[in-house]
């Protein structure tokens, strides 16, 4: 929010056009982004349809980046670097949906893919998705939701970068001019014809075998996954195409985001500002210091205070990762509000925020030990790992918030942000979650001869599946924990079902969720020993943490 010292040429080019070569005689070539997007819509729509779901995300994000490219070439437009960069990020976090079957992570992935290809949309060709501020973000987010909506409307409005179907440097030929309105007129109501057709073809047998009659080549029964295939590619393709349309408009204007003008003139006094600041550190201060003993001294602490684990856990860790995330967003506002024009108000602005966030940083690390002590009595789990990593993001956050301070670089806060969802996602997913709980819960039941065997279940995706099978052949374990941990997987193996033995397309392929299968097959007779006990509504084992179903109809994954 502060004016930035840099000045530069893009100071100049507020919403200009980066121009093609050629520019003089080139056609915009919507036509060619139309059959590019109904040919990724149509791809994806058999892809998708009644089958399970695998490499389809990731195939997904490289068509559509593919389409990009394929339509810059078409239109011989240069692509800047910072957005080939952008587009291997955008491939490399969608690994993480054929790697991974832990919810936490393909979500995450999917998030930040989202993300990525939203800027990619919006910086294509001005390749400016490092400088873009938070207002570019919210205005973009805006402009590109519009666009995605308007789909193949869009050859009719007329853009920021030119006429969308029509032609910002040269007329399209006649005849295409005399052709598209026709064209657009049969895209829409194909789909249309078949819905309508379908439904008339249901209501009235006698229709249906004119139909029948006309069309031999359609099987009446097979008319309604047909026409479903169809509407899943137009919704794909006109979807596409608003936010491909996007990118080759608004995407290739340049951005005045230098120098780094406030959005409005800060309005809060040094005064007012210093106030506030001061008194939060005397806060934190007096509560460090009564709570110092409470924060640090771990087990023996608990027993004193009366506490159990669980309680000086959650009584503390939320609200503590609670107060970081509200001392971020604090600093951030003030430093838009606060008028600082003389150096020594910015240097003591500076100051007491740097106070403030070393002592947010010792409630951290508290709230971080608070968890560990936690999880060490009672276990792994994915709420209590991922808050853990995602604790060291936030700090890195608020040390890059401290950096920004110093040096009047708030510009650069959209971008902190989001290579940290980058960084958060790859982190998450590089740890294995699900592995590294069940490797942690392993090590605890092997001292402790107790496993949370409904927790292994319900919980641990098939990610988890190749530590289990290691513990249960290694010949060293005790033999209750290796009859629980054979029960466990036994009921794993059940829930997968039929798939065990259903051999799945190539693009519904989990390269980790095959290897599991691979497991599960290899040991089938070994499982086959334990015999499922009858419960109400199914069949399954009775834990000591209770009664666990294991029909394939509570299939977890």
């Amino acid at each position: 929010m502060n004016q930035n010292s840099k000045t530069g040429d893009e100071s100049k080019l507020h919403d200009e056009p980066v121009y093609e070569s050629g520019i003089g005689q080139k056609q915009n070539h919507w036509g060619w982004l139309l059959l590019l997007c109904l040919a990724l819509g149509g791809l994806m729509a058999a892809l998708l349809y009644k089958q399970p779901l695998g490499m389809q995300w990731l195939i997904f994000v490289l068509l559509f980046e593919l389409s990009l490219f394929v339509f810059a070439f078409i239109r011989k437009t240069q692509v800047p670097f910072s957005s080939i960069i952008l587009a291997i990020i955008n491939i490399v976090i969608a690994l993480v949906t054929v790697l991974r079957t832990e919810s936490y992570s393909t979500m995450l992935a999917v998030l930040s893919n989202l993300l990525g290809l939203g800027l990619l949309a919006a910086s294509f060709l001005n390749g400016q998705w490092l400088v873009f501020r938070l207002r570019e973000y919210v205005v973009e987010a805006m402009r590109l939701v519009l666009s995605v909506m308007a789909g193949f409307f869009r050859l009719f409005i007329k853009d920021d970068a030119g006429v969308v179907g029509g032609q910002s440097t040269a007329e399209p030929s006649q005849n295409w001019k005399n052709l598209k309105p026709y064209l657009i007129g049969l895209l829409i109501a194909a789909p249309l014809l078949l819905l309508f057709g379908s439904l008339f073809a249901s209501a009235d047998p006698i229709f249906a075998e004119k139909i029948q009659a006309m069309f031999t080549w359609i099987k009446i029964e097979n008319l309604r996954d047909l026409i479903q295939q169809l509407i899943i590619t137009v919704i794909i393709a006109y979807l596409s195409f608003g936010a491909i349309a996007f990118a080759f408009t608004r995407g290739a204007l340049r951005q005045s985001v230098s120098p780094d003008q406030p959005l409005f003139k800060p309005f809060l006094g040094i005064t007012e500002s210093m106030v506030v600041l001061v008194l939060l550190n005397l806060l934190f201060a007096s509560f460090l210091f009564i709570q110092f003993r409470y924060f640090f001294g771990g087990g023996a602490n608990i027993t004193i205070t009366g506490y159990t684990y669980s309680e000086y856990a959650r009584k503390g860790f939320f609200e503590l990762l609670a107060v970081a995330l509200f001392a971020g967003g604090l600093h951030w506002g003030l430093n838009a509000i606060t008028n600082r024009e003389q150096p020594k108000q910015k240097l003591a602005f500076a100051l007491a925020v740097t106070v403030l966030f070393i002592q947010v940083g010792v409630v951290m690390f508290s709230a971080f030990n608070r968890m560990r002590l936690y999880i060490e009595a009672y276990g792994l789990t994915q709420e209590r790992l991922l808050p853990q990593i995602f604790m060291i993001v936030l700090a890195c956050i608020l040390l890059a918030l401290l950096v920004m301070e110093w040096r009047k670089r708030f510009d650069k806060l959209a971008m902190v942000l989001t290579l940290s969802l980058f960084v958060f996602t790859l982190v998450v997913a590089g740890f294995n979650v699900d592995r590294t709980i069940a490797v942690r819960n392993l090590e605890l039941a092997k001292s402790s001869g107790k496993l949370d065997s409904n927790f292994a279940v319900e919980q641990l995706s098939t990610d988890a599946v190749p530590v289990l099978f290691e513990a249960y052949d290694n010949q060293t374990l005790p033999g209750e924990l290796h009859q629980t941990l054979g029960k466990v997987l036994a009921c794993k193996a059940a829930r997968l079902g039929s798939r065990l033995d259903t051999p799945q397309p190539w693009f519904a392929t989990n390269f980790i969720d095959a290897r599991a299968k691979t497991l599960f097959t290899a040991h089938r007779l070994e499982l086959a020993q334990y015999t499922f006990e009858s419960g109400d509504g199914g069949s399954g084992f009775q834990f000591p943490e209770g009664f666990v179903f294991c029909d394939s109809s509570y299939n977890i994954d």
